[in-house]
C-alpha cells in the first residue's frame, strides 16, 4: 500500500498562525483580529501598517517556538494511522525557509511523535505539484496554493480559515474545505492506494 496523501504543515497540521498573532502584538504592539473583515486575507501586510520585512521578524520568531505552536486535532493520529495502514512515512511539504529546516524538523517531529516521516522544504521558485508525484491529495490551507493544484486534478482537502475563503470554490473540483485534518481520520482508506 502507498499513501497519497501529503501535507502542508503551517496551517493544516499546526496552528502556527496563533503563534504570529502573539509575536506581532509582542514585537510590534499590532493586535491581529480574525474577525476584522480586512484581515481575510493571506497577505498580512494588505491591512497592517506593517512592512513584509517586519512580517517575517515575527514569523521568524514564531518559528523558534517549537512548544508553543499548537498541533490541530487529530493531525499527529492521521499521521501515524496512515503510516500503519502502509508502512510507509507521510510527506509533509512546505514553504518554510531553508535556514530553518532544523526548525521545521522538530516542530513536525513533535506532531508526528514516534511516526517516521519525510519533510521537505520548497525551493521558493519552485511550485508544490512538481513534488507531489504519485500522491492524488494534499492538505492546504492557502487559497491560491489549493487553485494551483485543483487545475492540475490534484485533490485538495482545504483548510478552513478566515483567509481562504474562495467565492465559487464549485468552479474548482478538486477542492473541498476540510474544518480540520481530524475529519480525514474517518476516510484514512481514499488515501491510501496499492
Amino acid at each position: 500500500m502507498k499513501i497519497s496523501i501529503a501535507f502542508d504543515l503551517d496551517g493544516s497540521l499546526i496552528n502556527l498562525m496563533a503563534v504570529i498573532k502573539t509575536k506581532i502584538f509582542e514585537i510590534y504592539g499590532v493586535e491581529y483580529d480574525e474577525s476584522d473583515p480586512k484581515c481575510c486575507t493571506y497577505n498580512l501586510t494588505n491591512w497592517m501598517d506593517l512592512t513584509s520585512k517586519e512580517l517575517w521578524i515575527a514569523f521568524r520568531e514564531a518559528y523558534k517556538d517549537i512548544n508553543g505552536v499548537p498541533i490541530y486535532p487529530g493531525a499527529t493520529e492521521l499521521l501515524a494511522k496512515l503510516y500503519e495502514k502502509t508502512n510507509e512515512p507521510p510527506m509533509i511539504l512546505t514553504a518554510r525557509p531553508f535556514d530553518t529546516a532544523d526548525l521545521a524538523y522538530k516542530i513536525v517531529k513533535r506532531v508526528a511523535k514516534k511516526t517516521p516521516f519525510s519533510l521537505i522544504l520548497k525551493h521558493p521558485s519552485a511550485h508544490k505539484s512538481q513534488y507531489l508525484h504519485g500522491y492524488k491529495y494534499y492538505v492546504e490551507d492557502r487559497r491560491r496554493t489549493a487553485i494551483e493544484l485543483s487545475d492540475l486534478d490534484f485533490k485538495v482537502p482545504l483548510v478552513r480559515t478566515h483567509y481562504n475563503e474562495i467565492e465559487f470554490v464549485g468552479c474548482y473540483p478538486g477542492i473541498f474545505y476540510i474544518n480540520g485534518v481530524h475529519e480525514l481520520i474517518p476516510d484514512i482508506d481514499y488515501f491510501t492506494s496499492v
